[in-house]
């Protein structure tokens, strides 16, 4: 993401994004030196940057996914901290996992050129994924989801993947077939959590993955919205080749409808990163 600034509740107002760099926020909303950490892992991800398409943008509000990739935009840190606390659960297993288990697996491996999905339709495209655990012994493949105590008391009593989850995977083993050869068996989500001793859930637990085919995927509706999985790579097209030809980023990026408005199994606007910068551009001065 392209970060122009921070809204720093220290001051309640905008602020330029040296404000925590440079010692002047007098009451951080958390350590300074966790502000610090995660400004300095964000400014070298080198998976997350670009426009390309992915597993996981596939599932999600696109408008959300090209604002992070062309446009400079508002942050409020606070929005951070839970992205952080789950990228560090991630960077634990995939320093300490045994050997068996492969980490933060790349399909395809850096180099080699990204495999055509859905040939010969309109939602033909290239992309790589990366997914989180596969056991090569026994061709499985599980994807770790952090959240909060709430949520995991939620996702404990229903115990079904979202089917989001189970695109995402789907993606994930049709990637790993034709990248390697490797034909992915089996799936699970491992939803975790920090949770007190008398919580109604445990901190850990697994759900298992619904393999789709190609042409379930494409009709998937994320979050119950109005828009399907190939509306969202029709859209990813069209804003490419839109950039391609000239076109303003901010121009470019008005074009793309409003997917966060229309979901109903989870209001995403509430939650999204750069609701600030994509009412702006819809002329709105709050969503």
């Amino acid at each position: 993401m392209l970060i122009k600034g921070f809204f720093c509740p220290c001051v309640g107002r905008n602020v330029a994004p040296d404000h925590y760099s440079a010692g002047e926020c007098k009451n951080p909303p958390m350590p300074i030196a966790r502000i610090l950490a995660i400004l300095r892992k964000e400014e070298n991800d080198t998976v997350h940057h670009g426009i390309g398409m992915s597993p996981s943008r596939m599932t999600k509000c696109f408008r959300k996914s090209a604002i992070e990739a062309v446009i400079p935009a508002i942050y409020d840190i606070r929005e951070f901290n839970s992205l952080a606390g789950g990228t560090a659960e991630h960077e634990f297993m995939e320093r300490h996992t045994p050997e068996g288990l492969f980490a933060e697996v790349e399909f395809p491996k850096e180099g080699k050129p990204m495999p055509t999905l859905f040939a010969g339709t309109e939602f033909e495209i290239t992309m790589r994924g990366r997914c989180d655990v596969l056991s090569m012994g026994a061709l499985k493949l599980e994807d770790y989801k952090i959240t909060g105590e709430w949520s995991q008391k939620f996702r404990w009593e229903r115990r079904t993947a979202d089917p989001e989850w189970n695109v995402q995977a789907s993606l994930y083993k049709i990637l790993a077939k034709k990248c390697e050869g490797i034909d992915i068996q089996t799936a699970s989500v491992w939803s975790g959590a920090m949770v007190g001793k008398k919580s109604k859930a445990p901190a850990w637990f697994q759900i298992p993955i619904t393999f789709m085919s190609e042409r379930e995927i494409l009709q998937v509706r994320p979050l119950d919205g109005d828009y399907t999985v190939g509306d969202t790579i029709r859209e990813y097209k069209l804003f490419v080749k839109r950039i391609a030809e000239g076109m303003r980023p901010e121009d470019a990026v008005k074009l793309i409808p409003l997917y966060g408005k229309t979901t109903k199994r989870f209001s995403e606007c509430d939650y999204c990163a750069v609701s600030g910068a994509c009412g702006e551009l819809a002329g709105e001065t709050q969503w």
